[in-house]
């Protein structure tokens, strides 16, 4: 590396886990950004800052009036320029050392294939399904790594898929209905949740180019409302109509439950491959009220001791009651008895204001 090299790059140099040796990796990396929105904006301009040495940004979309809150690459001159042209023109003048290229296109099956193929990692900035099982479909045949982000009102979660783990269709086997998808134009969302999610997916990027990256595909959770993250590893399914042809024995595992869930994790798990078995135990009038729809057992909290036999061993299964202060006990009271659970953090009533309004409250 130069002396300009060393004085830009110094402060992550100086980390061990980095070094030379480290940045040596980034600057010899291709990366494919694909969308260059809320996400696409923050990730790719770390990337570049990192010195990350080959970067191609694609993206068929042009730049509005309303996107200028959360991307923060375009100012209100460049409204009706296309995204990723501006964002290349943008992050040339922040990094000159590296090699920026842009398509103005969106991806397709047509492009996809090429595009891949010619990188080391592929990083989603879009806003579709589509797109998504579109990167992991390549993803997978190619044996390619790739980091998803995604966002809803003030949470978002960030997803790195190993080319040699599980991928994005054992997390989602199945597209949710059309009519369930709801993007932030219709559910609104801060600014700054686009900045988080997308600065952790070039994190994730920067730490497998640099050969620091997990050996498992994972799944992260951030709540900017609580200001809380959590992360869960992402089981492989080994009937994935992706993946399933890289199944090993060892990678045949459950996903590893966190004792808490909050509603939106747990909303995660019960659409994954693996869902978890919910252990209702409130009373019988209280289920009459409402219920989570899901595959799950009623046993009241009086009769969780004599019903023992019933609950599995497993530890795949969450607990849940009104408010959640019931699950907590019984769920510490299965674990004196060699069983593990999960609870749900605020009980069906959270469930409802976060997940699922249809759900009665009372």
């Amino acid at each position: 590396m130069t002396s300009n090299s060393d004085q830009r790059y110094s402060r992550q140099i100086k980390l061990p886990e980095l070094g030379r040796k480290g940045q040596s990796k980034l600057k010899k990396s291709k990366v494919l950004v694909v969308g260059l929105g809320g996400l696409g904006c923050p990730s790719s301009q770390y990337l570049v800052s990192a010195g990350v040495g080959d970067i191609l940004l694609v993206d068929g979309d042009k730049i509005e009036f309303s996107n200028i809150h959360r991307q923060p690459l375009f100012r209100e001159s460049d409204i009706g320029k296309f995204k990723a042209e501006i964002s290349a023109d943008v992050l040339s003048k922040i990094n000159s050392d590296i090699t920026i290229n842009f398509l103005n296109e969106y991806l397709s099956e047509s492009n996809a294939k090429d595009l891949i193929a010619n990188v080391d990692i592929v990083v989603d900035g879009t806003d579709n399904i589509e797109s998504r099982y579109l990167i992991n479909k390549f993803c997978s045949s190619m044996k390619k790594p790739w980091v998803h982000g995604s966002l809803r009102r003030f949470s978002g979660q960030v997803a790195f898929f190993h080319p040699n783990s599980s991928c994005y269709g054992c997390l989602y086997p199945n597209p949710p209905s059309p009519d369930s998808i709801e993007d932030c134009s219709l559910t609104g969302v801060i600014g700054a949740v686009p900045g988080v999610i997308g600065s952790l997916e070039a994190l994730k990027t920067i730490m497998f180019l640099s050969g620091n990256g997990p050996e498992t595909s994972q799944l992260l959770f951030f709540d900017g409302h609580k200001g809380t993250t959590k992360e869960i590893i992402i089981s492989q399914d080994s009937n994935c109509n992706f993946c399933k042809d890289s199944v090993s024995e060892v990678q045949k595992q459950d996903i590893s439950i966190s004792p808490y869930l909050s509603p939106e994790e747990l909303d995660i798990l019960l659409k994954s491959s693996n869902p978890p078995l919910l252990i209702d135990v409130r009373e019988n009038s209280e289920r009459n009220i409402s219920r989570i729809d899901a595959n799950d057992i009623h046993i009241p909290m009086r009769e969780i001791a004599s019903s023992i036999d019933k609950i599995p061993n497993d530890g795949n299964m969450v607990i849940y009651c009104h408010i959640g202060i019931r699950s907590h006990s019984a769920s510490e009271w299965l674990k004196s008895q060699g069983k593990s659970s999960s609870t749900l953090i605020g009980g069906i009533d959270s469930w409802s204001l976060k997940v699922d309004s249809n759900v009665p409250r009372y």
